[in-house]
């Protein structure tokens, strides 16, 4: 009988030991946006954002790559890729920005950029692929019908498909126990139109563009 009693020692042994060699590095326990922010300023027709990354647990990595991704509404739903397809379609996704971005003193990580609207709005037209018949020009209060969405886009660090900037940490293993597509993907409150013609209290000259900011609505 001593064997067996052995046998089933060690065997209790090996059980209690594994899970704790796998939990190598903590798990995550919160990955989101903790503050966004966009403002249009009027005089300059620049749009500013602003968002915080906040994360609770995992490693405190030294910095991240972040995406900034529009599409149109009317593909949201296929935002990200379904499985197999890698995370962005191009078809359906624009990358408007892409940068490192820093770990603050308390843990966080934070992104600002300014878009200039004209350039924005052009780059909606060309990856929407929209033309006259998506135009409505009412009084000379011009329009296109169709409005996008922005998200913000963070990949482990481990994923070399996303994670490819030459600053980033060179130790990048991060506990991904729940096997996430990716460390954050959240859209942001936001529903972006494209504007001509007369805008507010002025008129724009032919081919200048403006965006027009509301919110989100769900479909």
């Amino acid at each position: 009988m001593r064997p067996i009693i052995l046998l089933a020692v060690l065997c209790c042994c090996v059980l209690t030991v594994a899970p704790a060699k796998a939990q190598h590095c903590p798990p995550i326990w919160e990955s989101y946006l903790s503050r966004i922010s966009i403002e249009h300023d009027a005089k300059t027709r620049a749009i500013d954002l602003k968002v915080k990354y906040s994360k609770l647990g995992g490693r405190a990595m030294p910095k991240y790559q972040i995406y900034l991704l529009a599409y149109l509404e009317q593909n949201e739903r296929r935002v990200p890729a379904p499985l197999p397809a890698d995370f962005i379609d191009k078809q359906v996704v624009r990358v408007l920005h892409t940068q490192a971005v820093e770990r603050n003193a308390d843990g966080s990580y934070d992104f600002a950029l300014r878009l200039n609207a004209n350039e924005l709005a052009k780059k909606f037209i060309e990856h929407g692929r929209l033309t006259e018949k998506d135009r409505k020009n009412p009084g000379g209060w011009g329009y296109y019908e169709e409005s996008f969405r922005l998200a913000i886009f963070i990949p482990f660090l481990e994923d070399r498909t996303y994670s490819v900037l030459e600053n980033l940490p060179e130790d990048r293993h991060e506990c991904n126990y729940l096997q996430e597509r990716a460390l954050l993907f959240q859209p942001l409150p936001y529903s972006l139109g494209i504007h001509f013609g007369r805008v507010g209290g002025g008129q724009l000259a032919e081919g200048e563009y403006s965006i027009r900011i509301n919110q989100a609505k769900s479909r």
